[in-house]
């Protein structure tokens, strides 16, 4: 991988912001405007849906972020707590107040089609099942990360057609 090669690879993964819920040092960038694409909800399988994910999913939607989730340590999870971890999820994104569609990812396809559906139907919330040890989803993660357009209006193609 050469210069190049990176730089398009960071000019890319640059509105791909992820932080933890807008704490303090992120809160100030988002208060001038600057927003990240997507917002990643980052939930243990083992743990469910707990309050602060919760909380975090709200600011997210209260900024009008479309939403990613990634389902994490589904090698330690017994396969009952993963399907209600997972049951959860899909029931809290599809309730009234959300109004998502929840997918899960499980193909390099569910990829493009996730990636390619986030850029005009943000009701689609993929959901990637990883783990760190094994190292299971995280093709399909990184992946959608390179693959998914950016939302920003300030992007370098926006700024190509407006010249």
């Amino acid at each position: 991988m050469n210069s190049e090669d990176i730089g398009q690879v960071v000019d890319h993964l640059s509105g791909l912001y992820i932080d933890e819920a807008l704490t303090t040092k992120a809160r100030f960038p988002v208060e001038q405007g600057c927003l990240p694409d997507y917002a990643l909800v980052v939930v243990a399988s083992n743990n469910g849906v707990l309050r602060m994910m919760k909380e975090h999913l709200a600011v997210a939607v209260a900024l009008n972020l479309p939403l990613v989730f990634a389902v994490t340590k589904i090698d330690l999870c017994p396969p009952n707590i993963l399907k209600q971890t997972l049951s959860d999820i899909g029931r809290l994104l599809k309730s009234s107040a959300l109004n998502k569609m929840p997918v899960i990812v499980r193909t390099n396809a569910d990829v493009l089609l996730a990636a390619r559906s986030m850029s005009g139907d943000v009701r689609i919330a993929p959901i990637f099942l990883l783990s760190s040890v094994t190292g299971a989803g995280m093709d399909l993660l990184r992946l959608f990360l390179n693959v998914a357009p950016l939302r920003k209006d300030g992007s370098k193609e926006a700024d190509a057609s407006a010249a």
